[in-house]
């Protein structure tokens, strides 16, 4: 895995003693896992989050892998890219079950646009924490619609940590929290950017 560029590394230092609140000291040394879920709407920076994340993990020695899924090449084929063009290199993937041929030695397991996964996610993810790995999922909570999307429901019920974040809407300044669709496609899964989506508060989103 190529180094991961640093370009906010320390923007939270509260993470840590976050944790550490929830996780009690393990005597035994038993290595367990757990489940991270980062969700909100699209530009409320899910992904930055996710490679926040992932950047502390690499710096603490930790071995870090990405997975997207192959059908999101909204800013490239590969890697995992936020709307504020950091990147970090990963791995597509066309099904959830195939994350768990390229795992065996990695202690962080990074997953991002969970929405757009199959449910077989959901296993995967719980296989995962069960071998001992911290897994990081970032993903948009409801579709344009403002209705639960795909698989990441049930991530959220299993999830031992959840951050949800916000975007501002453009509208009236609030706090946004839905992925208001402005071009005129009606399906559930529509690829796109600012050109097709903005983020609205839910009256807003309402109008």
């Amino acid at each position: 895995m190529k180094e991961l560029k640093n370009k906010d590394l320390f923007k939270n230092e509260k993470e840590i003693a976050l944790l550490s609140m929830f996780i009690e000291q393990n005597f035994s040394k038993e290595k367990r896992g757990w489940l991270e879920v980062v969700c909100g709407s699209m530009f409320s920076g899910k992904t930055e989050e996710l490679i926040r994340r992932l950047k502390r993990a690499q710096i603490a020695n930790l071995k870090v892998v990405i997975y997207k899924p192959a059908t999101d090449t909204r800013y490239d084929k590969e890697n995992v890219v936020s709307h504020d063009a950091n990147s970090v290199p990963s791995i597509p993937i066309d099904f959830a079950k195939n994350i768990l041929l390229h795992v065996a030695d990695a202690d962080v397991v990074g997953i991002d646009e969970a929405q757009f996964f199959d449910h077989e996610i959901i296993p995967v993810c719980e296989t995962l924490v069960m071998h001992g790995k911290r897994v990081i999922v970032a993903g948009l909570d409801m579709d344009y619609l403002g209705k639960p999307f795909g698989p990441m429901p049930q991530l959220l019920a299993i999830a031992d940590f959840i951050t949800k974040l916000h975007a501002i809407c453009v509208q009236c300044g609030h706090l946004a929290n839905v992925s208001y669709r402005t071009s005129a496609e009606e399906g559930t899964v529509v690829l796109g950017e600012k050109n097709n989506y903005e983020p609205r508060c839910r009256i807003c989103a309402a109008k």
